[in-house]
């Protein structure tokens, strides 16, 4: 395989990674859901009770992976 080639295809591979959707993680919640109060909230430190600081844990990881990999509480 020629120089050329391999650079194209290689191209193509990163290409086609970059449009790969995020990875999916399913959270199993126990304790119910906080949407109303923590929903937007993304600092555990903020944030009260079990429900709560979850809520806000999974909300930072979202906000700092977007894109690649996603969080979604059950």
């Amino acid at each position: 395989m020629g120089i050329r080639r391999f650079i194209c295809a290689l191209l193509i591979g990163v290409g086609l990674q970059a449009q790969a959707a995020p990875v999916e993680v399913s959270f199993a919640r126990f304790f119910g859901s906080c949407e109303a109060e923590f929903g937007s909230s993304v600092d555990p430190s903020q944030a009260s009770g079990e429900c709560g600081i979850i809520t806000a844990l999974i909300n930072k990881f979202n906000a700092q992976n977007s894109g690649r990999i996603v969080v979604r509480p059950q």
